[in-house]
């Protein structure tokens, strides 16, 4: 079949905002780095990888790292949050003794998870999987 009916129109890309974003990380695992078109609300669209996190954001949660090809020294990072954390037990590093740290909580210690807020930037930002051939 030829001429103009032959042409299949281009589906249309899955915007998805942060927090969808960041629970689509949750399901692949820490380990993962995700491409993504990033569509900033002016109507600029940058290319980026999720990442579980970054040690140059801050934070320990989700970031979108973006790259600069002039200069890889300085890349963007574009944290996202939304990860599920503990209020307890503490953090405790490998060079510390736990032999201080209380084990179980007190009557007064609440110990539930709580979902930190997605980042306030990341509003009117959306987030479009990019999908690798086979």
């Amino acid at each position: 079949m030829e001429g103009p009916e032959s042409v299949s129109p281009k589906k249309k890309p899955e915007l998805m905002d942060a927090a969808a974003l960041v629970d689509l990380l949750a399901h692949a695992g820490p380990g993962s780095g995700i491409k993504v078109n990033i569509h900033f609300g002016d109507g600029s669209v940058k290319q980026g990888e999720l990442q579980w996190s970054d040690d140059r954001s801050g934070t320990t949660g989700p970031v979108i790292v973006i790259p600069n090809k002039e200069n890889p020294y300085d890349e963007g990072i574009l944290p996202l949050g939304g990860e599920t954390v503990f209020n307890y037990p503490p953090k405790v590093s490998s060079g510390e003794s736990i032999k201080g740290t209380p084990i179980m909580p007190s009557k007064d210690q609440d110990f539930r998870p709580y979902r930190k807020p997605i980042n306030k930037d990341t509003e009117g930002v959306r987030f479009e999987v990019i999908k690798k051939g086979k």
